[in-house]
C-alpha cells in the first residue's frame, strides 16, 4: 500500500521535473533512483519494519516515475512513427506495450518463484540465514540490477525533447502541405 501510495503521490513531481530537465533525463534519475533503493534493501533484515518501510517509500517514489513518464514517451514515440510511416498507430503501440509489460510481469513471477525453489525456500517455517540471503538477493539485487540494465537501455533512447520538438513541427507542416490544396479547392468553388 505504501509503495503505490508513494508512487502516485509522486507523479505531480516526476511530471514538473520532465517539464524542467526532459522526460528522458527524469525517467533516467527515476531508474538510477529506484536502482540505488532496491539495492540498498540487501542491508534491512528482519525487525527493521521501519527500514522496510522507508525502502518501500522510495521504491514507491521511483515507480511514480515510471508511471508518469510512460504514457507520455509512447506519445512520443507513435509520433516519431507516424512521422516515418505516415500512419498514426496508437493501438498497435499501447497493444505492444501491454503485452511486453504484461510478459515482464509474468517472467518476474516466474524466475521470483523458481528462484525462491531455488534457495530452498518452505513456507510456513522459520527460514535459515542462506534461504533470507537468497530471498535478498531476488527482491533487492535482481531488482536493483535489472533497472540499471534498463537505465544502460535506455540511454540509447534518440528522443529528447529537442528531437520530438523536430518531429512535431514535420508532422505540423505535413499537416499544413496537406491541408493547403484541400482549402484553395473549396475556396475556388
Amino acid at each position: 500500500f505504501t509503495y503505490i501510495l508513494t508512487a502516485a503521490a509522486s507523479i505531480p513531481f516526476w511530471t514538473r521535473l520532465s517539464r524542467r530537465i526532459g522526460k528522458k533525463e527524469t525517467w533516467s534519475r527515476g531508474l538510477l533512483l529506484a536502482s540505488v533503493v532496491f539495492a540498498l534493501g540487501i542491508y534491512i533484515h528482519e525487525g527493521t519494519w521501519m527500514a522496510w518501510l522507508a525502502m518501500a517509500v522510495f521504491a514507491g517514489f521511483a515507480y511514480g516515475c515510471t508511471m508518469a513518464l510512460a504514457p507520455s514517451m509512447m506519445a512520443d514515440v507513435i509520433d516519431f512513427d507516424e512521422l516515418e510511416t505516415g500512419r498514426r498507430r496508437e493501438g498497435a503501440h499501447f497493444g505492444i506495450w501491454s503485452f511486453i509489460d504484461k510478459s515482464a510481469l509474468g517472467l518476474a513471477v516466474f524466475i521470483g518463484l523458481q528462484g525462491l525453489e531455488q534457495i530452498g525456500y518452505q513456507p510456513n517455517v522459520e527460514q535459515t540465514e542462506q534461504v533470507k540471503l537468497g530471498m535478498k538477493f531476488l527482491y533487492c539485487v535482481l531488482p536493483a540490477v535489472f533497472h540499471l540494465i534498463a537505465l544502460l537501455i535506455f540511454q540509447k533512447f534518440p528522443i529528447t525533447r529537442e528531437v520530438h520538438a523536430e518531429i512535431r513541427a514535420q508532422l505540423a507542416q505535413q499537416l499544413v502541405g496537406a491541408l493547403l490544396p484541400r482549402l484553395h479547392r473549396g475556396h475556388r468553388r
